[in-house]
């Protein structure tokens, strides 16, 4: 498996399929490589994720924060606490995922029954 990265961008008219948007103001993202994207900016996240691993995202918009999950337990990335995602442009936002490789595979869960149990928010 080669770079996969999940999270959450801003809606745009038009997406570009061949190029990314990690570097865009308003995108949030988590990444195979241990790194995360915080409204555009790398930030070095020290978890890595492997082929078999469940990773997720979300918005806890009671407490206008982005979350990343890996197999059922929420990531405490520090320079997420003090940063949040005003309530009326979080439907601005739409989940991603990218993958570097052609061959990379994966599979999506949107719900309703997640491995991250979201009454612990």
């Amino acid at each position: 498996m080669g770079d996969a990265t999940i999270g959450f961008a801003p809606k745009q008219p038009k997406m570009p399929l061949d190029g990314t948007i990690l570097n865009r103001c308003g995108t949030y993202a988590y990444s195979s490589t241990a790194n995360c994207v915080l409204n555009g900016s790398w930030k070095n996240a020290d978890i890595k994720f492997f082929p078999g691993d469940i990773v997720g995202c979300g918005v806890n918009l009671a407490t206008q924060q982005i979350f990343f999950t890996k197999n059922g337990h929420r990531l405490d990335f520090v320079f997420l606490h003090n940063h949040l995602v005003d309530a009326s442009s979080a439907d601005q936002l739409f989940p991603f995922v990218t993958l570097w490789n052609s061959g990379d595979q994966i599979e999506t869960n949107f719900g309703p029954k997640f491995k991250f149990d979201l009454a612990t928010l």
